[in-house]
């Protein structure tokens, strides 16, 4: 994930996206957010992603314009999930075929993508049983499972206004904390931002062979 420090006090324009900003959504992602699972699929696994995630009842996507001043287009975006934990399989589920289709040939051209893949296998191997697992509403908490910004629009509070909103709809809906995942290593601004912003850590988790910390923050 990607944040930006914030040197710039005026709140940004924050808008829900619609599913037809999917392709300029999945542009930006890959911009920013090079080394990302969902950018190793390519563009068009990308805006299949956007095209779920801006349509689904179980996700809310924000973005933040350029402002008056600068050309149109998306300075910003964030997506907010009520079901982190059920968003991948549901992007699977969507389309399966033309999933695998995309990662078989990703794979053959990228090193990096088959060890990602094996080690995510390796991941599900050793994770807990279903039955050793925790169950119950209290233990799902809403995410903001991507947040990034056009380098050329970096400190100027756009991150932070999106944070902003995704509290708002969660309070609005009742949700009293919410979290993130950020790569652990080599991540020392963002994991700054993040504190700045009033997260503390919780725990750890890994996927497709990053490290990420789990950072959470209350809403009350």
């Amino acid at each position: 994930m990607s944040a930006d420090p914030v040197h710039d006090t005026h709140a940004p324009a924050i808008t829900p996206a619609a599913v037809g900003d999917a392709p300029r959504l999945a542009q930006l992602h890959a911009a920013c957010l090079p080394a990302s699972i969902l950018t190793e699929l390519g563009r068009e696994g990308l805006v299949r992603y956007y095209e779920m995630v801006t349509s689904s009842s179980l996700e809310h996507v924000l973005i933040a314009s350029a402002g008056v001043d600068a050309p149109p287009g998306i300075a910003a975006a964030c997506v907010l999930s009520l079901s982190p934990h059920t968003v991948l399989r549901r992007f699977a589920l969507r389309a399966p075929g033309r999933l695998a289709r995309d990662l078989a040939s990703r794979a053959i051209q990228s090193g990096d993508l088959r060890e990602r893949l094996v080690s995510r296998l390796r991941e599900a191997v050793a994770a807990e049983p279903p039955f050793l697992q925790s169950s119950g509403a209290d233990k799902i908490v809403p995410e903001v499972t991507q947040v990034f910004t056009d380098v050329a629009h970096r400190g100027h509070g756009l991150g932070r206004g999106l944070l902003r909103a995704c509290e708002q709809l969660l309070r609005d809906a009742g949700h009293i904390h919410y979290c993130i995942h950020t790569l652990r290593d080599d991540n020392d601004a963002g994991i700054r931002f993040y504190r700045r912003e009033g997260f503390i850590l919780t725990g750890t988790s890994r996927s497709f062979g990053d490290h990420y910390l789990i950072m959470t923050k209350g809403l009350t």
